[in-house]
């Protein structure tokens, strides 16, 4: 099991790469998805950062499984809000094993 705080959360999210979140936005928006009410394209860039930042924590450390407690972090800190989610539901989508709000060990018998 490993621990990562937000503080090392955001410091991992923050060394994103510009080129990468770009081509990240250009991806997502190129499958058409509908956005929720009150979002716009030009909050893709923070969803972005989110999924690059939490993929790249999975293949640092070769993580089956991850759980983050993201709430109430995440959607309350300035420049997260809910974009957080996007990046959860993307991530489960691509087959890996997640759990948001959850104890760490709800991932175990998944």
């Amino acid at each position: 099991m490993l621990h990562i705080s937000l503080a090392e959360y955001t410091a991992s999210e923050a060394s994103e790469d510009t080129k990468a979140i770009e081509e990240d936005v250009k991806a997502v928006k190129a499958k058409g998805w509908p956005l929720a009410k009150g979002a716009s394209f030009e909050d893709l860039p923070m969803a972005s950062k989110h999924y690059l930042a939490m993929k790249k924590v999975i293949s640092e450390h070769n993580l089956d499984a991850i759980a983050v407690r993201c709430w109430p972090e995440l959607p309350n800190d300035p420049g997260f809000e809910s974009w957080c989610y996007m990046a959860l539901a993307r991530l489960a989508t691509e087959g890996n094993s997640l759990s948001k709000m959850a104890p760490q060990l709800a991932v175990c018998g998944m």
